[in-house]
């Protein structure tokens, strides 16, 4: 602002930045409401082109007045290695500025996707070693229930206090939803292994209140807690009754029908619940595949009973 009386600045749509330096850390409509609120910005002006045109040149010289196109020190070339102002260079309309250091786009995109791959990392190391949880339950029977609880609970509670909490350590301070992707499997899978510990416990849900009120001591308590939210609670819910099908089918084999009935009222009653919700997520797609994979494992689990 100290070179000029008026400042305008063009902001560049996200199709022209994805074309010459990929996709955008932040896009246009959040880009253009950080750029207005600057205190000496006067005027901003939409989907201004990366590479200036002569006729991008001629509406800033005719409609906004302009005296100079400014940019930074830093090199500005197009992918076929070209000037992007060379126009306003040679038309002598061109000043550059020290370009502020520790603000690159580029080192932004590069620390996200070094921490995404952190995140990555730690939702496959809780897929990987919760596994152990499924294992143990599908051991249980009349004989060994308290051991083979007491290790499954054990298993459980290593892999929060050492996977999860990397995981919630990596995400604290971020925006959870921007990284969901990355860490959608794990947190899936560990919800999928705690209500099937919890129903081998005592035959009930672990409802979502529950999950998320273990992980509260893992969180720094200066920051926003990563909590579970409902769309993996949901899925990882609907993975759960797979393994459910597979439980009954066994009790069914070991002569246990009753036990196998019991399945089958929970399973079918998470399903007809579900079946009320479903219908309004607005990321419905893999819950609705789930839904279908859930009715098949209710009618597996009767069909059983009735043979």
């Amino acid at each position: 602002r100290a070179l000029c009386d008026e400042l305008v600045v063009g902001v560049v749509n996200d199709e022209e930045v994805i074309a010459n330096k990929g996709p955008p850390v932040t896009p246009l409509h959040e880009r253009m409401i950080m750029v207005k609120a600057v205190k000496r910005v006067d005027d901003v002006i939409p989907d201004a082109p990366y590479a200036i045109t002569e006729e991008f040149m001629k509406r800033l010289f005719d409609e906004y007045r302009i005296d100079y196109i400014i940019h930074g020190d830093d090199p500005c070339v197009l992918p076929d290695g070209t000037d992007a102002y060379a126009l306003a260079k040679k038309a002598g309309r061109y000043k550059k500025i020290k370009r502020t250091e520790g603000v690159s786009s580029t080192d932004i995109v590069g620390r996200d996707n070094e921490k995404r791959e952190r995140v990555v990392k730690a939702s496959r190391d809780i897929t990987m070693n919760i596994k152990k949880v499924i294992f143990q339950v599908h051991r249980l029977s009349k004989d060994n229930k308290e051991e083979v609880l007491e290790k499954a609970g054990k298993d459980l509670e290593a892999v929060r206090e050492q996977h999860f909490a990397r995981l919630m350590k990596e995400l604290q301070g971020t925006d959870f939803w921007k990284l969901r992707r990355a860490y959608s499997p794990g947190v899936q899978e560990y919800v999928e292994d705690a209500t099937f510990y919890k129903f081998g416990m005592s035959g009930t849900l672990c409802t979502l209140d529950e999950i998320n009120s273990t992980l509260l001591p893992l969180s720094d308590p200066s920051l926003e807690p990563l909590q579970i939210n409902i769309l993996d609670y949901i899925l990882g819910l609907a993975d759960m009754t797979r393994e459910l099908m597979r439980m009954a089918i066994g009790r069914i084999s070991d002569g246990e029908v009753k036990f196998a009935q019991r399945i089958c009222q929970f399973v079918r009653q998470i399903h007809r619940e579900l079946l009320l919700v479903v219908p309004q997520m607005d990321d419905s797609y893999d819950m609705k595949s789930k839904m279908e994979v859930m009715l098949q494992s209710v009618i597996k689990i009767e069909n059983g009973t009735l043979s």
